[in-house]
């Protein structure tokens, strides 16, 4: 191939690179048009009598906000949020941005570690949740919002007499033998809501004989190391269970 030749291959190249950059979005995760960016927008609701903030994205309510907070209403509490979220989107945040996590001890929701709303403990009890539970929901709500899917503004709350699985946890406590004087003779896994994993210190190994046809061991998860009242603690199970061997010389 000739000089000339080369050049004007190379000539040929370097507009294909120009106009294929040139169809390259600059800046955002989203398309270089604006209609393809995600519309963050809020709004006032009246709900069973009571003034709502409600934060949408594209229309959806992705967050309903109850309670007023640090001075402000909950309209104008969504309408920061909104805000909030909205140049976080303008500077190149997406769904993966979305966290949860702690500023001044209060659980929020993060957009690239920029705070887009406080889920406040008032509001967290009106849901029957906890506020780190409450910025979890919300933030799925967000990312779901986001990628189109179908939300749900609010948490279900937990009825009286239910245990809340969203955050679980396990743990390995000891097994006290309740026929042999509390006597540590091995080791349990325990599994459940984290609250109340949290609340057992022992499992509790009681035999039963039914008539000398049929023995069977009872493993129940309890709040002390003392078997002289089991006070059981209740949604948490017994997963896993190992013995200690005893050996005799």
């Amino acid at each position: 191939m000739t000089q000339s030749k080369w050049r004007l291959a190379a000539a040929l190249l370097l507009l294909g690179v120009l106009a294929a950059g040139s169809l390259t979005p600059l800046s955002g995760p989203w398309a270089a048009d604006d209609e393809a960016r995600p519309v963050v927008t809020a709004r006032a609701n009246t709900i069973d009598g009571q003034q709502v903030g409600e934060l949408l994205v594209d229309g959806q309510v992705a967050l309903r906000i109850r309670q007023a907070a640090g001075g402000y209403t909950p309209e104008e509490r969504a309408e920061k949020a909104a805000q909030r979220l909205d140049d976080a989107i303008a500077q190149g945040a997406t769904y993966q941005d979305i966290t949860t996590g702690q500023r001044n001890a209060q659980w929020v929701v993060l957009a690239k570690d920029e705070m887009i709303v406080t889920a406040d403990s008032a509001h967290a009890r009106m849901n029957a949740t906890t506020p780190e539970r409450l910025a979890q929901a919300w933030r799925t709500n967000i990312v779901n919002a986001l990628l189109g899917q179908p939300v749900e503004p609010e948490p279900e709350p937990v009825g009286p007499g239910e245990v809340d699985w969203y955050e679980s946890g396990k743990k390995a406590v000891p097994i006290l033998d309740v026929g042999n004087q509390g006597i540590r003779i091995g080791a349990a896994q325990v599994v459940g809501p984290r609250q109340q994993v949290d609340q057992v210190k022992a499992v509790a190994q009681i035999e039963l004989d039914l008539r000398h046809k049929l023995r069977a061991k009872v493993y129940i998860p309890i709040s002390s190391l003392n078997i002289t009242k089991l006070d059981r603690v209740q949604g948490v199970s017994v997963w896993l269970i190992g013995d200690l061997r005893i050996l005799e010389l």
